[in-house]
């Protein structure tokens, strides 16, 4: 029982170390797949926040812009109002009434507002006067609405009420 036993679990022990070792390799490996997904997954996490990041930006920055553009068109359709007794009928006569309001400086700005707001340069006074903030179609934000412009519906559509009274009175 001496030295054949010996060597039985000798070999045994090898054998058995052996598996171990491969095993050992195995986890090892699998270990490093594993952080590598992780890591992987990690930078994509990160890059998608920066992109969502970077596109609020964005969006709070065009949401800016167009507020200070349909402020300034609803300043300038007011005024226009006020001065001729009527709804403006072109670009030229809004930034004629009013070079600067609000952010925006005519007529280095032009092509700019005209972009981000739309105006019904056909509309007759009497069809504003009658309109509600809530569906005003005398001018509008082009594209996405990020705000309810209705202050600014509700200055021109009572600068408009005005003088159609005005006008119903002559």
């Amino acid at each position: 029982m001496g030295m054949n036993q010996s060597r039985a679990r000798g070999s045994r022990w090898r054998q058995e170390s052996s598996a171990g070792s491969c095993e050992g390799m195995y986890n090892e490996h699998m270990r490093r797949k594993l952080l590598i997904w992780a890591a992987i997954m990690v930078v994509g996490v990160l890059v998608g926040a920066g992109w969502m990041l970077v596109q609020t930006i964005w969006m709070v920055e065009d949401a800016e812009r167009k507020l200070h553009a349909v402020d300034y068109v609803g300043q300038a359709c007011e005024t226009y109002i006020e001065m001729h007794q009527e709804w403006p009928r072109s670009w030229d006569d809004l930034t004629r009434v009013m070079p600067r309001a609000s952010g925006v400086e005519m007529p280095r700005d032009l092509e700019k507002v005209r972009e981000r707001v739309r105006v019904n340069f056909g509309a007759k006074l009497e069809e504003i006067a009658r309109e509600r903030a809530e569906v005003f179609e005398g001018f509008a934000p082009s594209g996405r609405v990020y705000y309810q412009y209705t202050s600014d519906y509700e200055n021109v559509i009572e600068a408009a009420k005005t003088v159609a009274a005005m006008r119903h009175r002559e």
